[in-house]
């Protein structure tokens, strides 16, 4: 439950422009906390949630709700967001692996989706695979900047869409690996419901930004 609800409160400091140490202390926090919630999950130290005080008071400063902190109110919020923004029309241009081994790149032919106007440089890729069950599950479409690779600073600790060097696509938490003379800094992709894929070359790797619950392909 901590990684879920640490995943949507990286998904609105984003939104809202915020750090984790000032959306904190507007929260009346201590400037810590969220850091000690990132610290606590990448740890896997047994801390199983967050308190309903802290929930609540980083709802309003995230400009959110409760619920859907809590992974309560998925479909509402998404569909509030397009609601009040102008629309931007984005592809679907591929599929990532969440378990299952997928190729990075390939041409659905889908009818694009229609999503907030701020978002008209993205890509949507399906997700294949129930390792990150239950952040993400088979079937869900998965929003991200598109194309490149953005900066380690952006995409280190959080689910992003990844191109490996072998060609593959996941949906994953990136975290560092080794670091090897002539390939320089590798990557551990982790997911909660299966062994991390260890000390891998990346050739992009993009925050996830939205998640779009699908009834079907």
């Amino acid at each position: 439950m901590l990684k879920d609800v640490l995943f949507r409160v990286e998904q609105r400091l984003e939104a809202v422009g915020l750090s984790a140490a000032a959306a904190s202390r507007n929260a009346g926090l201590s400037e810590d906390a969220i850091r000690n919630m990132q610290r606590a999950a990448k740890k896997d130290s047994g801390r199983k949630g967050v308190s309903t005080a802290t929930i609540t008071a980083l709802a309003d400063v995230l400009d959110t709700t409760v619920g859907w902190l809590m992974g309560d109110e998925v479909d509402a919020e998404i569909e509030t967001e397009i609601r009040v923004a102008p629309p931007a029309m984005v592809k679907i241009v591929g599929r990532v692996g969440a378990g299952a081994r997928v190729e990075a790149i390939e041409d659905m032919s889908q009818e694009p989706i229609a999503l907030p106007g701020e978002l008209e440089d993205a890509s949507a890729y399906w997700v294949e695979g129930d390792s990150c069950s239950p952040v993400f599950e088979p079937g869900d479409v998965l929003v991200v900047r598109g194309p490149g690779r953005a900066d380690e600073g952006e995409f280190l600790n959080r689910y992003c869409v990844v191109e490996t060097d072998d060609g593959l696509g996941w949906v994953k938490r990136v975290t560092r690996g080794m670091t090897v003379p002539g390939r320089g800094r590798l990557y551990n992709l982790e997911s909660d419901n299966a062994d991390p894929i260890q000390n891998q070359q990346i050739k992009s790797a993009r925050p996830v930004l939205l998640r779009l619950i699908q009834g079907g392909r």
